[in-house]
C-alpha cells in the first residue's frame, strides 16, 4: 500500500452524511503528513517517537471503529459516541505501548518501510512489490530490534523521504521518474543529517559492533585448539 493510499484509507471511514469533514480532510491532512514525513526524514530519531504514538494510536482507534461499523452501522450523535471511545481506546494503545518497547519499535518499523517502499517497486508489478516491501519491512524491524540507533536513522531517512514523495507525486502530479529520483537523493541528504546530529548515538553502536567482532575472532582459534585435544585422544 502507498502512503498516499493510506491516508486516503484513514479518510474513507469518515461517514458519507460528513461530506464537508471529509473534504477538508483530504485537503489538510496530506499537507500536515507532509510536514511530518519531511521532518522524520531529517530529524527521524526524535519523530519517530511521533509515529510510534501514531501508529498504536491508529490501531487501538481503527480497529475498534471498523468492528463498531460493521456490527452496528451507528448515525448520528451514537457515531460520535462510538468516535470518542475509539479514540480513548487508541490514547490507551498509544501511552502502554511504551511497555513493550521492542514490539513498538518492530511494528512501527515495519509500518514505516512497508507502507513506503512498494510504490517505489511498482515497475516489479503489485503483488511481487507488496510481497518485496513486506519482506523488506520484516528484515528491517528485526534488525531495528537489536541495532536500535542505526537503523532507526536508516529506516527513518528513506521512509521520511518516500512517505513525502509519495504525497508530492499525487497532490502535485509529479512523474514517477523524478519523484523516485528526487526521494533516493533527499533520503541520503536526511541520512546525512542525521548520522551528523546522532553522531554520540552511533560511536556507541560502532564501539558494540566492534566489540561483538572482536568476541568472535577468538572462535578458530578455540576451536582448533579443541580439534587438537580431540585428535590426541583418539
Amino acid at each position: 500500500m502507498e502512503f498516499y493510499e493510506f491516508i486516503e484509507t484513514v479518510i474513507s471511514y469518515i461517514p458519507p452524511e460528513f461530506e464537508k469533514l471529509s473534504r477538508l480532510a483530504e485537503i489538510i491532512l496530506p499537507w500536515i503528513l507532509g510536514i511530518c514525513t519531511a521532518a522524520t526524514c531529517f530529524f527521524g530519531h526524535t519523530v519517530h517517537k511521533l509515529w510510534k504514538a501514531f501508529f498504536f494510536f491508529d490501531i487501538g482507534f481503527i480497529v475498534p471503529l471498523i468492528a463498531v461499523e460493521a456490527l452496528f452501522a451507528p448515525k448520528g450523535a451514537v457515531f460520535w459516541v462510538c468516535v470518542i471511545i475509539c479514540a480513548g481506546i487508541g490514547v490507551v494503545c498509544a501511552v502502554y505501548s511504551k511497555k513493550i518497547f521492542r514490539v513498538q519499535l518492530f511494528i512501527t518499523t515495519l509500518i514505516m518501510v512497508f507502507i513506503s517502499v512498494p510504490s517505489y517497486l511498482s515497475f516489479l508489478g503489485d503483488s511481487v512489490s507488496v510481497l518485496l516491501g513486506f519482506i523488506i519491512g520484516v528484515v528491517c524491524a528485526i534488525l531495528s530490534i537489536k541495532y536500535k540507533y542505526i537503523m532507526v536513522i536508516i529506516t527513518t531517512s528513506f521512509s521520511g523521504s518516500f512517505m513525502l514523495f509519495d504525497i508530492l507525486e499525487n497532490v502535485l502530479g509529479l512523474p514517477h521518474i523524478i519523484k523516485t529520483i528526487s526521494a533516493i537523493i533527499i533520503a541520503f541528504i536526511g541520512l546525512a543529517v542525521q548520522c551528523y546530529v546522532e553522531r554520540e548515538e552511533l560511536k556507541e553502536t560502532h564501539e558494540h559492533l566492534k566489540n561483538a567482532l572482536n568476541s568472535l575472532k577468538p572462535l578458530p582459534k578455540k576451536l582448533k585448539t579443541k580439534l587438537n585435544q580431540i585428535n590426541r585422544r583418539c
